[in-house]
């Protein structure tokens, strides 16, 4: 048996040209990986939707705030659906121009992008983050970040670009965030063990909501907490943490003053909504019908207003507050706590719709005259079948006894008094000039009941 095959110089040379194409192949495969495997990858999707606050610098938490900001405007704008991460149109490019271009958000990203470029300037050319900014974003620095040129830029990154693809890189520049916070800023052992660090699992909460910054690496010698530049008490300083409960909504300043450094984070704060039922999306309500509605937190000292419906009646329980709206319409109501927001959020108002009015006792408005005189009175029964009984309150209607000798009566209530004597030669009753109560309205019915007496 032989101990080697020959082959031949032309086959040699296919078998090597089809290893080459192979190896294309496979690099083709690998660069043409989209990115949206972002939003497909179970670990990294966990990831970018993890709450983060652990930023080292303010600066970086004010960025990425501002960022998430304008995502959440992306997404709105695109009516991207978060819980299956569809699209109506993932390939078309018509919103994203519009969004980026003409409504100038592209400027505000870019803006985003030249202060994080102003940070890393002002770090040590060997920090460590300082390196990975200018691994991140090296093609942005030359397509326009480097000269600061906002035009060239947008139109490099945003122009034309498809619907699902937008999306994709938005969720690329928040992970280079994210890499960029996880990134330590210290390049002295010694220096970080004494250097002040505060972090939390928030960067943006709601009124009322509770957090605890862990702070470490220092001793605390001050803490000053601001909304919108004036100082408020709305923490607890403990032995190494800080317990916040943000009492309004607005922009909060966290400084901490250690031994030998000072760290700030910025929080914030959005106004508290009411408590919504989950099969319901839209709270509705009705004019002149009082609404309970559960708030999920402590109401002392707070007060309630409604800016759309001043004459509203306004009042605050034990974890509930109630309200009559006397417009039709959207209605506003605001929680203040010393004068500033701590809940807002929208009611629609209806109109109340016509009830439904029949006579007791007299199916297909038919009774015998006989059968009335046994029961001895009419009763006007109001009632709609999207509302609870005793939502409608009749307080008053006229009854024309129709035949010989017609006669003309008045009740106050929801009944007349009726006799054989009074019925005798009538052939038809006829109610009108109804008037009905629900909540505070009072309500006149337009149209008559004629009943036929048999």
């Amino acid at each position: 048996m032989a101990n080697r095959v020959k082959i031949k110089r032309n086959k040699l040379l296919r078998f090597r040209l089809i290893s080459l194409m192979y190896l294309i192949f496979i690099i083709l495969a690998v660069i043409q990986i989209p990115t949206d495997w972002l939003t497909k990858t179970p670990r990294v999707v966990r990831y970018l939707q993890s709450a983060e606050s652990n930023y080292q610098d303010a600066s970086l938490a004010t960025i990425a705030n501002n960022f998430d900001g304008i995502f959440r405007e992306l997404k709105l704008k695109l009516n991207y659906q978060e819980m299956d991460g569809q699209l109506p149109a993932p390939f078309s490019y018509n919103l994203v121009d519009q969004f980026f271009l003409k409504e100038s958000k592209g400027a505000e990203l870019f803006s985003l992008l030249v202060k994080l470029k102003e940070w890393h300037n002002l770090l040590p050319e060997n920090d460590p983050s300082r390196k990975l900014f200018l691994e991140l974003f090296e093609e942005d620095l030359t397509q326009g970040l480097k000269e600061e040129n906002p035009e060239k830029w947008i139109e490099w990154r945003w122009q034309h670009v498809p619907a699902t693809f937008a999306v994709s890189l938005m969720e690329e520049l928040r992970l280079r965030l994210k890499l960029l916070s996880g990134m330590e800023s210290q390049n002295d052992a010694e220096a970080k063990k004494k250097n002040l660090s505060l972090s939390s699992s928030f960067n943006e909460m709601v009124a009322g909501e509770e957090t605890d910054f862990l702070i470490n690496g220092d001793s605390i010698l001050s803490v000053d907490v601001r909304l919108n530049d004036l100082p408020v008490n709305e923490f607890e300083l403990a032995e190494n943490h800080l317990r916040f409960r943000p009492l309004s909504a607005g922009n909060y300043t966290i400084s901490i003053q250690g031994t030998t450094s000072k760290k700030e984070i910025q929080i914030r704060v959005k106004p508290r909504a009411v408590y919504n039922p989950p099969q319901r999306n839209i709270r509705v309500g009705y004019r002149y019908l009082p609404m309970v509605q559960y708030i999920d937190t402590d109401l002392k000292g707070l007060k309630l207003t409604c800016s759309t419906d001043p004459e509203a009646s306004l009042n605050i329980g034990e974890k509930t507050i109630r309200f009559c709206p006397n417009k039709s319409g959207w209605c506003r109501i605001n929680l203040l706590k010393d004068g500033r927001i701590f809940l807002s959020d929208s009611f629609l108002i209806k109109e109340l719709p016509e009830p439904v009015i029949t006579v007791a006792e007299a199916g297909n408005n038919r009774i015998s005259i006989e059968r009335l005189a046994k029961l001895g009175k009419l009763n006007l029964q109001i009632m709609h079948p999207s509302f609870q009984d005793g939502t409608f309150k009749c307080i008053g209607f006229a009854l024309r006894l129709v035949g010989k000798k017609p006669i003309e009566l008045e009740s106050k209530n929801s009944e007349i008094q009726l006799n054989e004597e009074l019925l005798t030669g009538k052939t038809h009753l006829i109610v009108h000039a109804i008037s009905y109560q629900a909540g505070k309205g009072k309500y006149l019915f337009p149209n008559p009941i004629i009943i036929q007496l048999l």
